[in-house]
């Protein structure tokens, strides 16, 4: 359990340090999205790719670890599986460039023109309705305060996307940015909860219900086997049978 929490930790931070490195060696850059750093013909983009590879072992780790942790419900089968598929996703569009971005303003009109550009379209997708709709899923078999967060980021998540395809050019690429960093944020921090689950299925979900431990009863184990042995037996003999063992 330690180690699928530590990898999905990791790897949301190599993606977020990749972008953000990326970004800050190409100037201007943050006006378009990250996917844009790593199109055909941008400086390093093997840079981005490696961080988008390991966010996508991040989600899959992650995947796995709540799978063991939490407790057996259809939300946690749910919500694992669209973690998987947002997995599958972030290697499709990490792992393939588009031939021309479409956030750039050069590339008006000429995006989607090959295979790779829906193959990475399709990857993107995947993974943003993927994350956000198990981030959604999971917030009903999570501990209280994981809940809550997992709902907020779930929602955060989708409120980006609506405002990611409104908001005009010179802003698009922070707008993705913040989308991304909410998403590595949850991935980390679920990472960081499920490295501190020692058992499976134990402490990861405080929504698991707790049984009480039954309270000793009263009762004589071993009944007295006729009338003259029970009228030999005195009030005080009777008392400590009832009381407390040691």
């Amino acid at each position: 359990m330690r180690t699928l929490g530590r990898i999905a930790t990791i790897g949301a931070l190599v993606e977020v340090t990749c972008w953000v490195t990326a970004t800050a060696i190409r100037p201007g850059s943050w006006r378009y999205d990250i996917s844009a750093l790593y199109a055909a013909g941008s400086p390093r983009p093997w840079l981005v790719m490696v961080g988008e590879s390991a966010l996508g072992v991040a989600l899959g780790a992650l995947a796995i670890g709540l799978w063991r942790c939490l407790p057996h419900s259809d939300h946690r089968i749910v919500g694992c599986a669209l973690l998987a598929v947002a997995s599958v996703g972030e290697f499709m569009s990490g792992l393939t460039r588009d031939s021309c971005e479409e956030s750039v303003p050069a590339c008006s009109g000429h995006a989607y023109t090959t295979p790779a550009d829906w193959i990475e379209a399709a990857g993107s997708l995947l993974v943003i309705f993927g994350v956000a709709a198990a981030a959604l899923v999971l917030a009903t078999t999570l501990p209280r305060r994981w809940s809550i967060y997992s709902m907020a980021t779930g929602a955060a998540v989708l409120c980006s996307i609506l405002a990611w395809q409104s908001v005009p050019y010179p802003w698009v690429g922070s707008v993705e940015r913040i989308f991304a960093l909410a998403v590595a944020a949850w991935v980390a921090a679920l990472g960081r909860l499920i490295s501190r689950t020692h058992t499976p299925a134990a402490n990861c979900a405080a929504a698991r219900p707790r049984t009480r431990t039954p309270l000793p009863t009263c009762v004589e184990p071993h009944p007295p086997r006729s009338k003259s042995a029970t009228s030999r037996r005195s009030s005080t003999t009777r008392s400590s049978a009832c009381s407390p063992g040691p």
